[in-house]
């Protein structure tokens, strides 16, 4: 399936030049083949710190790359 303009696909952080990421399980084709429940989550009360601290303990390491 196509997915939609405005669908969250995933993000990117970079952290002094380590990178981490997180993606959207339900922008996949085969999302039904991840047996993870899904869990809901409120930052709101999160300050610029602990967003860090979460990212870098919860999100994926990971690489950016430019595909030109």
């Amino acid at each position: 399936s196509i997915i939609g303009c405005g669908a969250y696909m995933g993000a990117f952080f970079d952290d002094a030049g380590t990178g981490y990421a997180t993606l959207n399980i339900n922008v996949f084709d085969d999302r039904l083949d991840f047996s993870q429940p899904a869990a809901s989550a409120d930052y709101g009360a999160e300050d610029a710190e602990g967003r860090k601290v979460r990212r870098r303990a919860r999100w994926t390491p990971a690489t950016l790359k430019h595909l030109t």
